[in-house]
C-alpha cells in the first residue's frame, strides 16, 4: 500500500492531522475564590476571572489531539475527529480502523517525525441553514525517509446542526471541485486557500 505523506496527510482517508505536539506557553491565572484576596499590605486585590476558551482555541485543540493521535498510532482518537461521511466511504468504523492501523504501521517504518507546525492565518468560518464550516490553514515541516518536507494545507471542519463537536476532513481533498459532493449546501462562491507541498532538503547522516 502506497503511503502518501505530505503534512501528515492520510490521503485515502480524506483526513489530515496538522498540528504541533508543542503546546503554546500559558500565563498563570489566579484561582477564583469566594473570599476576597488580601495582600500583605491589607489591600483587597481585584479578582481576575479568565474568559472562556474561544471557539478558535477549541478547534486548535482538536487539531492538536488529531496530530498526537497520528504520532501515537491512536486509531480510535483519529476516528473520533473524522467526519462520518469519510468513515462511511471507507466501509464503516471497523474497516476504517483496520486500514488506519496499517497506515500507521507504514508511518512508523518510514520514521515520520514532526519538525515544526504553525497556523499561518486565522480560521475562516462559514454558515448555512444546515451546518457550520471552518477552514483552518496549517503549515508544517516533517521528516520522512531521509527528506524534509513542507506542507501548506488546511483542515476542513464541519459542525452539524444541533451537534456540539466539530468533525474534520483533510483539506486538500475538499476543494471547489469536490466540496459539493460531500456537502451540497456549502457556499458555491467561496474560494479555497492555495496549498502546496515541497521538499526542502535531504537529511545528511
Amino acid at each position: 500500500m502506497k503511503i502518501i505523506v505530505a503534512g501528515f496527510v492520510l490521503a485515502n482517508l480524506f483526513f489530515l492531522g496538522n498540528c504541533s505536539s508543542d503546546q503554546p506557553p500559558t500565563l498563570p491565572i489566579p484561582t477564583k475564590s469566594n473570599d476576597p484576596v488580601v495582600d500583605e499590605l491589607g489591600a483587597q486585590s481585584i479578582e481576575f476571572v479568565p474568559e472562556e476558551t474561544s471557539e478558535i482555541d477549541l478547534i486548535y485543540q482538536d487539531i492538536r489531539k488529531m496530530i498526537e493521535a497520528v504520532y501515537q498510532a491512536d486509531v480510535q482518537t483519529t476516528l473520533l475527529f473524522t467526519h462520518p461521511k469519510v468513515i462511511k466511504l471507507m466501509g464503516g468504523q471497523e474497516q476504517a480502523a483496520v486500514y488506519l492501523e496499517k497506515v500507521y504501521g507504514k508511518f512508523d517504518k518510514a520514521g515520520l517525525k514532526l519538525k515544526s507546525q504553525t497556523f499561518p492565518s486565522e480560521p475562516i468560518f462559514l454558515s448555512t441553514n444546515e451546518r457550520r464550516y471552518v477552514i483552518v490553514p496549517t503549515l508544517i515541516v516533517v521528516e520522512i525517509n531521509g527528506q524534509t518536507l513542507e506542507s501548506l494545507n488546511y483542515q476542513f471542519g464541519v459542525l452539524e446542526k444541533g451537534a456540539s463537536n466539530w468533525k474534520y476532513l483533510e483539506g486538500s481533498r475538499v476543494n471547489n471541485q469536490t466540496v459539493n459532493q460531500f456537502f451540497s449546501d456549502f457556499p458555491s462562491d467561496y474560494k479555497f486557500p492555495q496549498i502546496y507541498r515541497k521538499k526542502i532538503s535531504n537529511i545528511e547522516h
